[in-house]
């Protein structure tokens, strides 16, 4: 399955550009690069040409470099879509409610409150 990106503006929840890193060992062996996250899903490159099952659920570890990050979220997730590169693949995840779905709701508050003092600091 190949489609587009979901245009921004068809999105209900903000997205967050945020690097990390997400290991995802029955899609590829390799960790792919958080391009965008929100509480709903993000936006994954992977460094190899990929055909991924995309009736199939996964189990995903993401890490964050950053201090106030937790140390890494395991979340339940589906392909939304695919997009092939030259030499790369972009996934579109969803998440499902997770062992860690708190976890990563009080991350994306967090980045949330980070974006609008960016905006309007006081």
């Amino acid at each position: 399955m190949q489609t587009a990106n979901m245009p921004k503006k068809f999105r209900k929840d903000t997205r967050y550009e945020k690097y990390g890193r997400i290991a995802a060992q029955s899609i590829c062996v390799f960790q792919g690069v958080i391009l965008d996250i929100s509480l709903k899903g993000c936006r994954v490159r992977f460094p190899a040409l990929l055909s991924p099952d995309t009736e199939t659920d996964y189990e995903l570890v993401l890490s964050f470099s950053e201090r106030d990050a937790p140390d890494s979220l395991i979340l339940l997730a589906h392909i939304q879509w695919v997009e092939k590169g030259t030499d790369s693949t972009e996934i579109g995840f969803c998440f499902f409610h997770s062992p860690d779905t708190k976890k990563l709701a009080s991350f994306i508050e967090q980045l949330s409150f980070d974006y609008e003092e960016t905006l309007c600091p006081k």
